[in-house]
């Protein structure tokens, strides 16, 4: 049987943040880190974000170590309770709270248990549908080539099947140094916990946080009209859609993510003046 952790306490996460203002806290997809983010946290430095961007690293990636002993599985469930606690304990809420992909599984998991933390909602590359069974059995073969051949093998067989067509060598060679960095079990953990994510679509429409839906053009795992159905079922959201990227938009055109993150930002802090919207 396939161990989980129970203790969200025993989350130490690393992070890293840039800039002043409302907290913007982004969690990274699987099986990279919060390095995704590394433009946009440029852009709150220089000051065009008007918030503090704080790309927080999930157990066993970047620099925030696996829990002792090492978990066989790390759910959607598990991870957004421990970023609560976080948030709780950095005193960091009522925050922004998004990521991409199973980063924005967790946003919406925490979302949906804790909405007196969230002010709003940042998803990219996300569906509304649970994990497809029928891609169990690749998620464990994934989860052994890393316990078996470690993380760079990983890498290697996955660095650029998220990308869009137009991702250059830079972008990949990023893609594999950071998963290459990963701890190997980490990746066996997240991928399985990936496999068992619940199906976000039931709580959406109860979300009536302002939210960002984020969607590359050319996303191979979340289509357009994927992106287009998580907009439609929640009750305030904006759908941005970035030209020629794909499941990695952060990465792969992250100014146009950084001005449409700007852009939400701007228009929260709008209807929060006096006389503005609610």
């Amino acid at each position: 049987m396939m161990a989980e952790v129970a203790d969200r306490t025993a989350i130490a996460f690393r992070h890293r943040s840039a800039g002043r203002g409302r907290a913007v806290v982004l969690i990274h997809a699987f099986p990279v880190d919060g390095r995704l983010y590394d433009v946009q946290l440029s852009a709150a430095e220089a000051g065009r974000l008007a918030a503090r961007v704080i790309a927080v690293d999930l157990p066993g990636f970047g620099q925030t170590p696996l829990p002792d002993p090492a978990p066989d599985v790390l759910t959607v469930e598990f991870l957004a309770e421990a970023v609560c606690g976080w948030i709780e304990a950095e005193r960091l809420g009522p925050a922004i709270v998004g990521g991409v992909a199973i980063g924005g599984y967790v946003a919406i998991e925490l979302a949906a248990r804790r909405p007196d933390l969230v002010a709003g909602l940042v998803l990219i590359g996300c569906k509304a549908a649970p994990d497809n069974p029928t891609m169990a059995p690749k998620r464990e073969e994934l989860a052994q080539l890393a316990l078996d051949r470690g993380a760079a093998a990983v890498a290697d067989e996955l660095h650029a099947q998220p990308l869009g067509p137009h991702a250059d060598g830079a972008v990949k060679a990023r893609m594999h140094e950071m998963i290459s960095s990963a701890d190997p079990r980490a990746i066996a953990a997240l991928i399985r916990g990936i496999a068992r994510r619940p199906d976000p679509a039931p709580v959406l429409p109860g979300l009536a946080m302002p939210s960002l839906v984020i969607c590359g053009e050319r996303d191979p795992f979340s289509p357009l009209d994927e992106a287009r159905r998580v907009a439609q079922l929640m009750p305030n959201a904006d759908l941005v859609i970035i030209k020629g990227a794909g499941h990695m938009a952060p990465l792969e055109a992250p100014i146009a993510v950084s001005r449409a993150l700007a852009g939400f930002l701007d228009r929260l802090n709008q209807n929060q003046t006096p006389g503005g919207a609610t």
